[in-house]
C-alpha cells in the first residue's frame, strides 16, 4: 500500500469484491488504539472467534417486496484480540476522539458526517455502549498537539510518506469497558470451540 498508488483500486481487481470492500472499510472507516485492562487482576477473555466481533445496535428493516426482515447496523467497534491482557481496537471514525473534538471545526464536521452516515440510516442518537472508550488517535509525525488540539505540524507539505511514525500509546481500560468488551466477545464464543484465559478466577468473576 503505497501511499502515492490506487490501492482500493487494485484491490478490487485483485480479489473477491466483498474481500476488497471488507478491507477497505477496515482502512478507511475505523483507526487503530492497543488496549489492556487497567486492573491487574483483569483479562480479556477472547474466544477464538474473537477477531470478527463487532459492536454496534442492530435495528431490524423489512423488505417491502418479501415481508422478511434484515437485521443490520453500523459497526462502532471492531475487536482483535492478540491476547488475555492485549487487545487491538478498531474504533468508528463517527465516534468521539478527544483530540479532535477539541477543535470546533472538525467536531462538527464528525457530526455532520455522523448524522448523515448514522443516524438518517439507523435512528437518530445511534450510539454505542462504548461511546466513552477512553482512547484516541496515534500521533504521527505530520502532525502535534498544541493545547490538546490535533494540528498539522508547522513546515509540513501536505504528503504522506512511507517514512511517517506513528506514536500508539497502550490504553488501559477501567473494568467497566474490559467487562462490557469481554460480554461482547463471550456473546460470540458459540461460533467456536475455545475460550482463552490466563486466570481462572477473574474469568470465573466475569461469568
Amino acid at each position: 500500500m503505497r501511499v502515492t498508488a490506487n490501492w482500493q483500486e487494485t484491490l478490487k481487481s485483485a480479489v473477491y469484491y466483498g474481500l476488497s470492500r471488507h478491507f477497505q472499510e477496515h482502512i478507511t472507516e475505523f483507526w487503530m488504539s492497543f488496549c489492556t485492562p487497567l486492573s491487574e487482576d483483569e483479562e480479556f477473555i477472547p474466544p477464538d472467534p474473537g477477531s470478527h466481533v463487532y459492536e454496534g445496535p442492530t435495528v431490524d428493516f423489512q423488505d417491502k417486496s418479501t415481508g422478511e426482515f434484515i437485521r443490520l447496523g453500523p459497526r462502532f467497534h471492531l475487536f482483535a484480540p492478540i491476547s488475555p491482557l492485549l487487545m487491538i481496537v478498531l474504533r468508528s471514525k463517527y465516534l468521539p476522539e478527544p483530540h479532535e473534538d477539541n477543535n470546533p471545526e472538525t467536531n462538527a464536521g464528525r457530526q455532520l458526517y455522523r448524522q448523515i452516515e448514522i443516524d438518517s440510516i439507523y435512528g437518530p442518537g445511534t450510539k454505542s455502549i462504548l461511546e466513552d472508550l477512553p482512547v484516541y488517535k496515534a500521533i504521527n509525525s505530520c502532525s502535534t498537539l498544541v493545547n490538546r488540539i490535533l494540528r498539522k505540524r508547522p513546515g509540513w507539505d501536505g504528503q504522506l510518506r512511507q517514512t511517517d511514525t506513528f506514536s500508539f500509546p497502550f490504553f488501559k481500560l477501567p473494568t467497566h469497558h474490559a467487562r462490557i468488551i469481554n460480554g461482547l466477545l463471550l456473546d460470540h464464543a458459540f461460533h467456536g470451540l475455545t475460550i482463552i484465559f490466563n486466570k481462572k478466577g477473574p474469568f470465573l468473576d466475569f461469568l
